[in-house]
């Protein structure tokens, strides 16, 4: 088992699923990909990440309803889970309070911005340090 934290990334656009891996190369994070919101929650149960990134809109299954999904089972709902889209902000922080996702991200904003809104994120809630 590895000692860095890791971050699972969900998203069924593997190029953006790609861009974080990448962006993230430079922290402490591991980061793991998935392109396929089934199977979610295994994957959540099996990786334990430190915070999952979630797109919003996925076919079959959407980010919003697997954040229901996770804060509905006992073993994972203290998960930390970031839904990022590039849906107007309104709607992505409407999305939040609904779902219970612990914060929202614009995929529209640099890839580079974004690990450090995700490090500043897991320092405040957790103490968890990726830099």
């Amino acid at each position: 088992m590895s000692s860095r934290p890791r971050i699972l990334v969900i998203d069924d656009d593997e190029s953006c699923a790609r861009l974080l891996q990448v962006a993230f190369r430079k922290t402490n994070a591991e980061v793991i990909t998935q392109t396929r919101a089934f199977g979610a929650l295994t994957s959540i149960a099996a990786i334990r990440p430190a915070a999952v990134i979630l797109d919003v809109t996925m076919p079959g299954l959407d980010g919003p309803s697997i954040v229901e999904l996770v804060r509905q089972d006992q073993e994972l709902a203290s998960t930390r889970v970031i839904l990022w889209s590039a849906i107007p902000r309104d709607k992505l922080d409407r999305y939040r309070e609904e779902c219970g996702a612990d914060a929202v991200y614009e995929k529209t904003a640099s890839s580079a911005a974004f690990v450090q809104q995700v490090a500043s994120w897991l320092a405040q809630w957790d103490g968890i340090d990726i830099t």
